[in-house]
């Protein structure tokens, strides 16, 4: 799906392969996805989950982001603020779905990172571009492809 690039296309990119999946009800919405990744990283700063690296969840924040859990935490409650790495890593983990992320590659996609488990019931499809911004991907008629969903929250 195309998002636009206001901030909240990571959640919604997420939310919206949710919906796509085998339960079809998603995670509750971007703000809601937002909010609980938020609560689990200041619930279980020192985990180590899938996807960064063997770190903590604190040791990852410091090392890509400077800075301490409380003030991160308080920027991602936030609407707008970007979500990446720690926020996939986390959602998966959360919600135990296995996420894909690709990158756009001649006319496809190529998977460039794999959180959660490869055993996961359902796996949700991202593609980065641009080094700022997430789509979501699904398999249409030609392959792999962008889908654009209408989001009412």
């Amino acid at each position: 799906m195309v998002q636009p690039g206001e901030g909240e296309c990571l959640f919604l990119s997420l939310d919206d392969g949710a919906v796509r999946g085998e339960t079809s009800v998603g995670f509750g919405g971007p703000k809601t996805l937002r909010r609980e990744s938020a609560i689990f990283i200041k619930k279980n700063p020192e985990l180590k989950i899938d996807g960064l690296g063997g770190e903590t969840l604190r040791a990852a924040i410091k090392s890509e982001k400077n800075m301490e859990i409380e003030p991160y935490v308080r920027e991602m409650r936030r609407p707008g603020r970007w979500g990446g790495t720690i926020e996939i890593a986390v959602c998966a983990h959360l919600k135990k779905v296995r996420i894909d992320v690709y990158v756009p590659a001649a006319a496809r996609f190529k998977l460039i990172a794999g959180f959660g488990s490869v055993t996961a019931s359902y796996t949700i499809s991202v593609v980065y571009k641009n080094q700022a911004h997430y789509d979501g991907l699904e398999v249409g008629v030609y392959g792999w492809q962008p889908v654009c969903h209408n989001h009412a929250q």
